[in-house]
């Protein structure tokens, strides 16, 4: 009997908060607007918002990141949520989603469990057989079982920092102004060139940064900035809000291992031009 691992959603709403673009169809406008009791247009006017590729739709995130439709634990369009909420993290999901994510993993069979009536059972000899072949498999699993928990932990720190670089682009989007991300002691920070004042109105820049990725111990994050005239710029990266970002490639080194990333000023995805475990 083949038997396949799936995961339980435990209605933990991590992926409704993890920093992302749920895309979105016709059909799946459709089935949400018809839910929540609107018509189409409205319900793309109030919900929706154009992808960064100019190449379809997507739904609007609040601006702490999280899903608009997100109601505390409870989805508002749960009954009509689109392919890709449903299909998380069975059909797709990224590296590291496990950290974040609390579903519960089963084993599923086609033809249920047990054994079926008149089948025979095994007998001692065949019990230790394979036992011996199953010591005889992990023996030979051990190292590359490790090496893969290794790029898995190498990958989390990856995708934790694709995540910081998401939200600076967005905060860029979102207040119309200037965002740099800052290398400052100990990790990274936020300032933006203008701030939204009671009014709505600017009051100018932030006073300072704002840490939002803290450094582990006896790991280094170093910036180069291609496109930058002088010889020594300063330690920070700059987002606008048209989307653009400052060309930049980002190497990481630390006890995970090392990877670097170059990102250009238009692609949301970066480029990995390097990555390798201890």
């Amino acid at each position: 009997m083949e038997y396949q691992v799936v995961y339980e959603c435990q209605r933990c709403t991590a992926c409704c908060r993890w920093p992302g673009m749920v895309r979105i169809g016709e059909r799946e406008i459709s089935a949400m607007a018809a839910w929540v009791g609107m018509e189409e247009r409205d319900f793309i006017e109030a919900y929706t918002e154009l992808r960064p590729g100019r190449d379809g739709l997507a739904l609007k995130n609040r601006a702490n990141g999280e899903c608009v439709f997100l109601e505390g634990r409870d989805c508002r369009v749960q009954g009509a949520k689109p392919e890709q909420c449903k299909g998380f993290p069975n059909a797709w999901n990224f590296p590291g989603w496990r950290a974040v994510c609390e579903a519960v993993p089963r084993l599923v069979g086609a033809g249920g469990s047990g054994r079926r009536e008149g089948e025979r059972g095994f007998t001692l000899l065949e019990l230790c057989m394979a036992l011996m072949v199953a010591l005889l498999m992990l023996a030979i699993a051990v190292p590359s079982v490790s090496g893969v928990l290794a790029e898995r932990r190498l990958r989390d720190r990856m995708v934790e920092f694709e995540a910081v670089v998401r939200t600076a682009a967005q905060r860029a989007r979102e207040s119309g102004a200037e965002v740099r991300l800052q290398w400052l002691k100990g990790g990274l920070g936020f300032q933006s060139d203008q701030v939204a004042g009671p009014s709505g109105g600017r009051i100018g820049a932030e006073e300072k940064p704002v840490l939002v990725f803290e450094f582990e111990k006896d790991e280094r994050f170093e910036l180069k900035r291609v496109a930058a005239r002088d010889k020594s710029p300063a330690p920070e990266w700059s987002f606008w809000p048209a989307g653009l970002r400052e060309p930049v490639e980002v190497a990481y080194s630390g006890n995970k291992g090392w990877w670097v990333l170059r990102f250009g000023a238009v692609s949301p995805d970066p480029d990995l031009v390097l990555m390798r475990t201890p």
